[in-house]
């Protein structure tokens, strides 16, 4: 994505180095013919780009627990490479990109408010990776016990105005502030489509933002009204502004529809519908990851 953006430098080659050491489908397949556990994780540290990451973990403790973390942390050092290599010009797309990480780890941070979680996750890999480039004070972030120290830490910051609106609202939840967060995120993802160099850029972020966007509220007006029950208007509130593949009246449609069976016909016949095979209600957040996969690979 971005091509013209990131080729200006050293940075281009850095990613195609980093692509040709992603493990290919032979090598899932060795993965899934490994014994167990410890041997897994024997089997990724012999490959570099996860020896850096796996290296401190104790073989007493090997379980998913302790490795999903890690290897999510694997990207988290990719990303710090590639910034360390980007000009002023990338890190500020970067630093956009980089919000999908810090969104990450404030909704870590809210379900453990929350208590969403049985026990507060270790969230101590950010400051390490994101630290010197972020806005977030992310230890005292992590160790917030109430919501309202949590926003208060956030002053200063970009997500601060969301994030206070919401808790100044009647018994805001936690569904209120993970929407909020990400109506943010996104809604300022799809602005940066505006400083792409050139038209050809333009028409590729758009292309890919506003999939992604449709098929976000496609998934959010299912869930509220299959799972929330919520009104018309509470609905609209939360929907990203974008229309790329999905027009207004269908948007409408499926909003104002009567049951959720007359919003899944709506779905149904939606333009995602009608060129992805086995697009159900039942198969929205999948049919989601495998659009935007062949969207991606179509653009790269």
């Amino acid at each position: 994505m971005m091509h013209g953006l990131l080729s200006y430098s050293g940075i281009s080659a850095k990613v195609s180095a980093m692509k040709s050491r992603l493990l290919t489908e032979e090598q899932f397949r060795e993965i899934l013919a490994q014994p167990d556990v410890p041997a897994v994780v024997s089997w990724l540290r012999q490959r570099g780009n996860y020896e850096y990451v796996l290296r401190s973990l104790d073989d007493a403790h090997l379980h998913r627990g302790n490795i999903e973390p890690l290897l999510r942390e694997s990207v988290y050092y990719d990303f710090t490479k590639l910034y360390k290599f980007a000009n002023a010009e990338q890190k500020e797309f970067l630093g956009i990109y980089m919000m999908r990480y810090e969104v990450y780890f404030l909704k870590e941070c809210l379900y453990a408010i929350f208590g969403q979680r049985p026990e507060r996750p270790d969230l101590s890999a950010f400051p390490r990776y994101f630290g010197r480039i972020s806005q977030l004070r992310f230890t005292e972030l992590a160790e917030a016990g109430t919501i309202e120290e949590f926003v208060s830490l956030l002053s200063g910051t970009l997500y601060w105005p969301a994030m206070n609106k919401v808790l100044a609202a009647d018994h805001p939840t936690i569904f209120d502030f993970e929407t909020a967060l990400d109506l943010f995120y996104f809604g300022l993802l799809w602005k940066t489509k505006g400083k792409a160099s050139n038209k050809s850029e333009m028409t590729e972020l758009t292309h890919i933002l506003g999939a992604k966007f449709d098929m976000l509220n496609i998934i959010w007006i299912h869930r509220c009204k299959a799972n929330y029950h919520m009104s018309d208007a509470d609905i609209y509130a939360l929907l990203l502004p974008v229309n790329y593949r999905l027009s207004k009246s269908e948007i409408k449609a499926m909003v104002e529809a009567d049951s959720i069976q007359s919003a899944e016909n709506v779905i149904g016949n939606s333009y995602y519908a009608r060129q992805f095979g086995d697009f159900t209600s039942e198969r929205l957040e999948a049919c989601y990851s495998a659009i935007l996969k062949e969207i991606l690979a179509r653009e790269s």
